[in-house]
């Protein structure tokens, strides 16, 4: 769950990209000598593009991802925009960047990143890195006073909920704020990549796809049940489906039975968003857009709901 931060300029991020993708794949070696760097620091390089889903390495082979195509032939002055997308989707980032929001200093700020994600990076280390992330990317903005501002319409991301639900709804890196806050720090530090994805793939897309937004968000909430019976060790190997998770937790004590009811609820709109024709009388389900969202915000609600129970036996809706 641990994640990596090094700060090494976005610069050389974006060329380590460059250069994979023109030979179509590189090893460690080669990419030193692309950026005329040690192997130390090139391995840091190399790491910080990994984490940030520009690179994927599989037995020491690396490959530019398909989101970073576009990145990798971008010009110069196209790199910050390009870039962007990347931060924005970057979980440290994305917490940082919530707690500026909740007027923490950027040294409280960077400190509480650090201990969420469980980076093993000095504290001025992570600043100095997230820092340079955002500036670079047009996420975060240094005024004269030393002070960072999160690039966002909106002063706070707390006043007003519902005008950060129609932001989160139009915008990635919004869409990932209003995960955290609607979650709650530990809860958002704790969701896997991918999750994340498909929650903001959800809340972005429910407009014009309603019934692959709940499919998603459901996959992403079966995935972090999946990940909270690991945590309390229950073998959940053979269970299939939400439902028959929640059933299980419940018999393990790992949740309540409230708990077990709203995965009952929750796979009620599902499984009508995820199957073909009604068995019975042969007709589609219509999935209006307004359904969709709600019930990306009740998985969303289950999550911190399950997790606090789960965690820290605390009653939560």
């Amino acid at each position: 769950m641990g994640c990596y931060l090094s700060d090494v300029p976005p610069e050389q991020i974006i060329e380590v990209a460059e250069g994979v993708y023109q030979k179509g794949k590189m090893q460690l070696n080669e990419i030193t000598k692309y950026l005329d760097v040690v192997e130390p620091y090139g391995i840091r390089i190399v790491r910080m593009a990994d984490q940030l889903g520009i690179l994927e390495e599989h037995e020491g082979i690396y490959q530019v991802s398909t989101e970073a195509k576009d990145l990798a032939v971008a010009s110069i002055d196209q790199r910050p925009s390009v870039f962007k997308k990347f931060v924005a989707d970057f979980k440290p980032f994305v917490l940082f960047c919530y707690y500026l929001l909740r007027e923490n200093t950027v040294e409280v700020a960077s400190r509480k990143v650090g201990v969420i994600c469980d980076i093993k990076a000095k504290p001025n280390v992570i600043l100095k890195t997230l820092r340079g992330l955002g500036t670079y990317s047009g996420l975060l903005r240094e005024e004269s006073n030393g002070k960072f501002i999160v690039e966002m319409d909106e002063k706070r991301l707390e006043e007003t909920y519902v005008r950060e639900l129609l932001k989160a709804t139009q915008d990635v890196f919004n869409a990932n704020l209003f995960i955290a806050y609607k979650v709650g720090d530990e809860i958002f530090g704790y969701l896997e990549r991918e999750d994340r994805r498909l929650i903001v793939e959800s809340l972005t897309k429910y407009g014009q796809n309603p019934k692959d937004a709940i499919n998603y968000s459901g996959q992403a909430f079966e995935s972090f049940l999946r990940h909270i019976g690991n945590l309390k060790d229950v073998d959940l190997t053979k269970k299939n489906g939400i439902l028959e998770i929640a059933n299980e937790l419940k018999g393990k004590n790992v949740i309540l039975e409230e708990h077990r009811k709203m995965s009952e609820f929750l796979s009620a709109f599902r499984n009508p968003a995820g199957h073909g024709i009604h068995k019975e009388i042969l007709e589609h389900w219509v999935v209006e857009k307004d359904s969709s969202l709600e019930v990306v915000l009740l998985f969303l609600t289950a999550m911190r709901s399950y997790y606090g129970y789960a965690l820290n036996k605390e009653l939560i809706l």
